[in-house]
């Protein structure tokens, strides 16, 4: 059995160090390192400052209200730097700890079960597909399993499962994809509408898309601020509610077909009310569960958000 807590907390301690060696950078090189950007979702350049985290500031959009990171890690330093980065490399490695390979099965399972009517021979992408669970199931379910990852361990585990692995979206695909997901990664795009028109492009006509991502409006985020583990500052620069992901997905072309939020967060906040010396009753907490974790009446507090858009016919 994989200690995951261990490798979680290596991978929390690298991440810092990495953060403290790129402000170094900066301070002896300015502007080598940071960028000034317009908001991802308007283009609007007017901000107010929301949060700072990890020494970055994080701002909303005067215009339309939209989270992100500004002034944020250039594109092209953030793309070298993740390609031996050693915070990715122990991701990897938490992601195949045992128990979270459990947890994140059940995740992916979810958008299986709601998709449904899938045939055997489609083609399935997974672009940060980490160690290779989702294209396991998608394998399982009939697929032919394509991967985009960028860390080393993690695609030396893909190829030993014999996922096809590409090397980006950039890459020339004579046939497109039937499905193409995304689980905790438009967040960290520099450019997200940008990105959904690659994936568009990569698409078939009806194609499915599938993701996830941290729902800055979540029961975590309202409580606790910028001590929620979803607001980081460094790797992730925007920060989605689900009226901001839906609204960004019809503009690019795509049609909705579900979406909620999941994931309760409940040990970050009993963590959280604990350091603030703030005593809350389980029966609390349980409200706060229930309210928050993907149930049927969901009211959007849950820590992720799920969602499925189809590929409108053009």
């Amino acid at each position: 059995m994989t200690n995951n807590l261990n490798y979680k907390k290596q991978y929390f301690e690298a991440q810092q160090k990495e953060i403290e060696l790129l402000f170094s950078a900066e301070q002896a090189n300015p502007g080598s390192i940071f960028e000034l950007v317009p908001c991802p979702l308007c283009g609007c350049s007017d901000s107010s400052p929301k949060y700072i985290k990890n020494k970055f500031s994080i701002v909303r959009c005067l215009d339309c209200s939209f989270i992100y990171t500004n002034p944020r890690v250039a594109e092209n330093v953030y793309r070298s730097r993740l390609t031996q980065s050693e915070s990715s490399e122990l991701w990897a490695l938490h992601q195949e700890s045992d128990g979270v390979k459990a947890f994140n099965k059940l995740q992916y399972e979810f958008f299986f079960e709601g998709v449904g009517g899938y045939t055997a021979g489609q083609r399935y992408l997974d672009i940060g597909a980490s160690t290779g669970v989702c294209l396991d199931i998608a394998r399982e379910k009939g697929f032919q399993t394509f991967a985009i990852e960028w860390s080393d361990t993690a695609r030396k585990m893909l190829q030993s499962r014999n996922h096809s692995i590409i090397s980006g979206l950039e890459s020339s695909v004579e046939v497109p994809f039937d499905w193409i997901s995304f689980y905790e990664v438009l967040e960290h795009q520099h450019d997200p509408k940008k990105f959904l028109r690659q994936v568009k492009s990569k698409l078939n006509s009806g194609g499915i898309v599938s993701l996830s991502v941290p729902n800055i409006n979540s029961m975590a985020c309202l409580i606790m601020g910028s001590s929620a583990n979803s607001i980081d500052g460094f790797q992730h620069l925007s920060y989605f509610s689900k009226t901001s992901l839906v609204s960004m997905f019809s503009e690019i072309g795509f049609d909705l077909i579900y979406v909620d939020t999941s994931i309760s967060a409940i040990d970050q906040l009993e963590a959280f009310f604990f350091e603030q010396g703030t005593e809350v009753s389980k029966s609390c907490l349980n409200w706060i569960a229930r309210g928050s974790d993907g149930n049927p009446k969901d009211v959007g507090l849950g820590y992720r958000i799920r969602a499925i858009f189809k590929n409108k016919n053009e």
